[in-house]
């Protein structure tokens, strides 16, 4: 069981206080149980300053301490730890925070210390009680996941509200439909019938890690978290996990909705999944298509002037670095990284500052080059609808590979080259290299599946379309590589192949078995046919 509350810190000397306190190594076993993210431990107050002034929102609330109490006796100093950190990544996505777990009491608890800015965004976190109940849902889905107690709701469920009352009394309320199908799915043996139930009833069932989504054939859905406020929690995740006695399906009915938690844990759709981390709601409330442009300095500014320029592409927590550093710098802020661009003559400092190779700094010539390079290579691909390969390689294998007519494409990274061409050239690559041409195609091959797995999630989730998951043979794979089938596979044992896709191209997935007749038997056919008709 964890009790969490948040309170607002107002004022510098009381941050200043609160961080010396929360970092108290006689509470934290020698700072043993202190963990940072987006900042240093020892420097946490001057960084979230310094991302509070490169936003220009040094005034209000400075930050925010969140309070999580665990129960005494349930859990260990480390599980605390490791549970409070968790929650952190989970639920301040794109801020600065410090966790702290105080272990000298007999009831374990953690303070995690928010900067009220995101370094993302520039935007604030606003606590409110709607925040407050985002937090202890992530809580309480923890605590479960680690075997500890939480404290459910005093009511199962509150009164019907009066539209869906009204509509109810004429028969007509589709949420009491849906919890009367959810009674008919309920008595089946398991979860992958209570799935392919609903399916067969015209749900789409949405498996995610903290929710159930329903959706239906108009467009609309619900979590059933939120129906059962309505009519009782054996509608939410938790009870519906319980009744079948099962965290999770292990083996799929023949379509519907699945993510990691509903799979098998060795299946490569599963281990696809695992290789992104699930960002969950509150990343909602961060504007993260907002560009933020940070620096002290315009880029034309800086391009123009004198002497030769480098640009870096790093972490948007780490733009407080070079504020600190007191250099000329300009960049944009994204969500994945910051393109930020300095006078070569500041590459040193810059460098030890972020404690990076110096090599990994880039000049903006070799920088336009190289994407001039890829620029080209992508539009010959394309004009030539020739399939492109990516090969980390050395400066001697790079030079190796200049040698012969073979086109290509590379931007440095420190000391490897990331190299593109065309996948037709792979295997003389492979051959000046020494590399072993089947495990390079292998991974490829894996890559390339694993980027279009994920995008059809994405068009499943947008869409609101479940996905259709087959196994078919080597000769069936060929057939569906030669459709216009958007789908991603994955080798299993005796020649067989995963294949997933989105259900509603169901009629393009039958249509590529379907021989087509050749054209030698079109020709005698027509021939016949005229025969017949003189």
């Amino acid at each position: 069981m964890a009790i969490v509350n948040c309170l607002p810190v107002k004022s510098a000397s009381h941050l200043k206080n609160l961080i010396e306190y929360v970092q108290n190594k006689n509470k934290t076993a020698q700072k043993l149980f202190v963990t940072s993210s987006g900042c240093q431990i020892e420097t946490s107050y001057h960084d979230f300053s310094l991302v509070k002034k490169t936003a220009q929102k040094e005034g209000g609330i400075l930050a925010h301490q969140i309070i999580q109490s665990f129960k005494i006796g349930e859990i260990s100093p480390e599980e605390a730890h490791e549970l409070s950190c968790r929650f952190a990544e989970e639920c301040f996505f794109g801020f600065q925070y410090t966790v702290s777990t105080h272990i000298d009491r007999d009831h374990i608890h953690s303070h995690i210390v928010i900067n009220s800015v995101s370094y993302l965004t520039g935007g604030k976190y606003h606590s409110n009680l709607s925040s407050l109940n985002l937090l202890r849902r992530s809580s309480d889905n923890l605590c479960r996941e680690y075997g500890l107690s939480v404290i459910e709701e005093q009511s199962g469920y509150r009164s019907l509200d009066k539209t869906t009352y009204e509509l109810a009394k004429k028969g007509k309320s589709w949420k009491v439909k849906l919890a009367s199908d959810l009674d008919t799915a309920l008595k089946s043996g398991s979860i992958e019938e209570f799935n392919e139930i609903l399916y067969k009833l015209g749900y789409n069932v949405l498996w995610k890690p903290k929710n159930i989504t329903i959706g239906l054939q108009n467009g609309k859905r619900i979590r059933l978290d939120t129906l059962a406020k309505q009519f009782g929690k054996q509608y939410t995740k938790c009870e519906i996990e319980k009744h079948f006695d099962e965290k999770a399906p292990t083996e799929s009915p023949e379509i519907f909705t699945r993510t990691a938690d509903a799979e098998d844990m060795n299946s490569c759709f599963s281990k696809a999944e695992q290789s992104r981390p699930f960002l969950p709601d509150f990343k909602e409330q961060l504007d993260i298509h907002a560009n933020m442009t940070v620096g002290n300095i315009s880029k034309y500014k800086i391009l123009n002037s004198y002497g030769e320029t480098s640009v870096l592409k790093i972490k948007p927590s780490e733009v407080a670095k070079l504020n600190e550093l007191g250099i000329l710098f300009t960049g944009t802020i994204s969500e994945k990284y910051t393109s930020v661009y300095f006078k070569s003559t500041n590459n040193s400092a810059v460098a030890e500052a972020l404690g990076i190779d110096r090599n990994k700094i880039k000049s903006v010539s070799e920088y336009k080059s190289s994407k001039k390079a890829e620029r080209l290579i992508k539009e010959m691909s394309k004009s030539q609808n020739k399939a492109l390969a990516r090969l980390n390689l050395t400066e001697e294998e790079i030079k190796s590979v200049s040698e012969k007519d073979i086109p290509y494409s590379f931007y440095r990274d420190g000391n490897t080259y990331r190299t593109l061409f065309f996948r037709d050239d792979l295997r003389q690559i492979c051959d000046i290299t020494g590399r072993n041409y089947e495990e390079e195609i292998s991974r490829i091959l894996h890559c390339d599946n694993m980027k279009n797995y994920h995008k059809i999630k994405q068009l499943s989730e947008v869409k609101n379309e479940p996905i259709a998951y087959r196994m078919v043979d080597k000769n069936g794979l060929e057939k569906l590589q030669n459709s216009n089938l958007n789908f991603a596979f994955f080798p299993k044992e005796n020649g067989k192949f995963n294949v997933a896709f989105l259900s509603g191209e169901e009629k393009i997935y039958h249509s590529a078995f379907i021989a087509d007749v050749p054209e030698q038997e079109k020709e005698q056919e027509h021939s016949r046919s005229k025969n017949r008709h003189l």
